[in-house]
């Protein structure tokens, strides 16, 4: 009795996988899309990046300064040095992001970082 019950339950476990799967193919097609169109659609919200990743020492202005981190609505970094700071960290406290971020998402921040100064 036991063995009829777990291989009828099998049974249902497999029919509900195959219904599943079946059912996820809407049957609708996909339009191919240009290299421009994807390039676009893939460019990062650099505030939400900076939100999750930053404002929390920042602040969501760039004036915050907790835990010793600068002020960056005063910041004369380059984008260079903005891109540096993001990728490496600091001595104060600061940690790096190079392997968080992706570049993409990097340069997105330096943009915004550069959209708070005064």
């Amino acid at each position: 009795m036991v063995l009829r019950f777990l291989s009828c339950q099998s049974w249902l476990i497999g029919l509900g996988l195959v219904i599943l799967i079946t059912s996820c193919d809407s049957g609708s097609k996909t339009e191919p899309v240009s290299s421009e169109e994807s390039l676009n659609s893939q460019k990062p919200d650099a505030r939400t990046i900076y939100v999750v990743n930053c404002s929390s020492c920042h602040g969501e202005d760039g004036t915050l300064g907790a835990s010793q981190a600068a002020d960056l609505s005063k910041s004369k970094l380059s984008d260079v040095e903005i891109l540096k700071m993001i990728n490496k960290g600091n001595d104060k406290g600061m940690m790096p992001y190079e392997e968080i971020l992706s570049l993409q998402e990097r340069k997105a921040i330096v943009e915004f970082v550069k959209s708070l100064r005064k």
